[in-house]
């Protein structure tokens, strides 16, 4: 039991260390963005590619919002990565995986030839999204400076490439916690040792859906927001996904758990049932067992299938509807009241 505390303990620091390095990573890659984009916009076309004595120049806007994404995008790779990796060692004492099905999952998941494939994918679908974002806002918006135009495409390839990245090690995490599920040994009454697979959930839903909220800012200055709620409902999906699946092992086990022990009680029950039928001092003491069966079945019939409750999922999407809901509001009051100025 003194263990514990040290246990926990050591993984507040570890949590705060991942949460740091994401901090800094987010910092300076958002630095970094802005002022290369803000310094090569001023040194190039001047101030008006920027904003006008009507304010800021929308496609310029949209490209700050996006270096915002992007950095935020980069940091998610930092938590995520460094998280699974202290899931992983975290787990292997009690995965029951021979060290060779260990090896692969961990090769895969620290494949560079697959990030490479991934980024790369990733980045081509991040430029034809620009592509098909540029000719439907060709209609509405007339583009004071090419570089605006080339700044986005940059974006949204680094932004889609980290995209690309963050799905693939989610789908490997995802896979391997599955596996590691349907062979750890599992407890309907003390689930404190499946911690590590709620974490890793928490952990990629916080990170795909707080970004699917921030997101909502693009909404300020797309002409097709269909464009970007197709987006962002994939990466809402992958967050669902992701606090779901890697723990549809572990249901498997305790559902299976539960069936097992609810088919055992039951028998019992019914066994002590007949006994009340005769009069005998065996049967009278078989019977006596019948109130604890009972209360018994009612705790087993009433423990969850999952490693987490329905409150800790409610409390978690209303602290995800907070940031959603404000970009949302901020989006579409916008959108108000330039419809009233403009008449």
């Amino acid at each position: 039991m003194t263990d514990l505390p040290i246990a926990v303990e050591r993984r507040d620091a570890s949590l705060r260390s991942d949460l740091a390095a994401a901090a800094a990573v987010f910092a300076s890659a958002f630095a970094i963005l802005l002022a290369a984009f803000v310094g090569s916009a001023l040194l190039l076309a001047g101030e008006r590619v920027l904003w006008t004595g009507q304010g800021p120049v929308p496609a310029a806007r949209f490209c700050i919002f996006l270096s915002l994404i992007t950095a935020y995008s980069l940091a998610g790779l930092v938590l995520l990565r460094r998280g699974a990796a202290r899931d992983f060692t975290e787990l292997r004492p009690r995965s029951g995986a021979d060290p060779v099905r260990w090896q692969v999952w961990v090769a895969r998941f620290q494949s560079r030839r697959a990030d490479a494939i991934a980024a790369a994918v990733g980045a081509v679908f991040g430029l034809a999204i620009n592509e098909l974002g540029a000719a439907l806002a060709a209609r509405s918006w007339v583009l004071p400076w090419i570089g605006l135009r080339i700044w986005s495409a940059v974006l949204n390839a680094l932004l889609f490439a980290s995209l690309a990245l963050l799905a693939r090690w989610s789908v490997v995490q995802i896979g391997a916690l599955r596996a590691i599920g349907r062979r750890i040994p599992v407890s309907l009454l003390d689930q404190r040792p499946l911690v590590p697979f709620v974490r890793a959930g928490l952990r990629a839903a916080i990170a795909w859906l707080v970004g699917s909220s921030l997101a909502f800012t693009l909404l300020l200055d797309v002409i097709a927001p269909s464009l970007v709620f197709a987006v962002i409902g994939g990466t809402m999906g992958i967050g669902i996904a992701a606090l779901l699946l890697p723990s549809a092992g572990l249901n498997e086990r305790l559902r299976a758990e539960k069936d097992r022990e609810l088919a055992w009680i039951r028998a019992e029950i019914a066994t002590a049932r007949a006994a009340l039928a005769r009069s005998d001092a065996a049967s009278r003491e078989e019977a006596a067992r019948l109130p604890a069966l009972l209360a018994w079945e009612t705790r087993v019939a009433d423990a969850s299938t999952w490693p987490f409750d329905v409150p800790t999922l409610l409390r978690f999407a209303l602290l995800l509807l907070v940031p959603l809901g404000s970009w949302l509001g901020g989006a579409l009051v916008e959108w108000v009241v330039d419809r009233w100025l403009g008449g």
